[in-house]
């Protein structure tokens, strides 16, 4: 009787988790194919509205990951000149408005 029930057990096992082939689609593969798509869409769309150019695509979306940005600082103590190392980068960053009473 236990090996019947470990057969039964092992072949749903399977069953569910598609050992024994192609499994069903569940809620989350059907979101992230929904998710895929629309975002294939919209690239598609943003590459024919901006034709390519990086600047019209930072003016439709805003800066995103991926991209450098030049920050130009005046006024840099001569230390942090002599002893900078362009090995370990600078990191910048700033609060929004309301993110100051944190």
């Amino acid at each position: 009787q236990k090996a019947a029930q470990k057969k039964a057990f092992d072949a749903e096992y399977d069953k569910e988790t598609g050992a024994s082939g192609p499994r069903e689609k569940d809620y989350q593969d059907l979101m992230r194919d929904e998710r895929e798509e629309k975002k294939a869409k919209t690239d598609k769309d943003i590459e024919a509205t901006t034709k390519g150019n990086s600047e019209e695509k930072v003016k439709l979306l805003g800066y995103y990951a991926g991209l450098y940005v030049r920050i130009v600082v005046e006024g840099v103590p001569v230390e942090f000149v002599k002893n900078f190392d362009p090995h370990f980068p600078i990191i910048a960053g700033g609060l929004l408005a309301s993110e100051d009473r944190l």
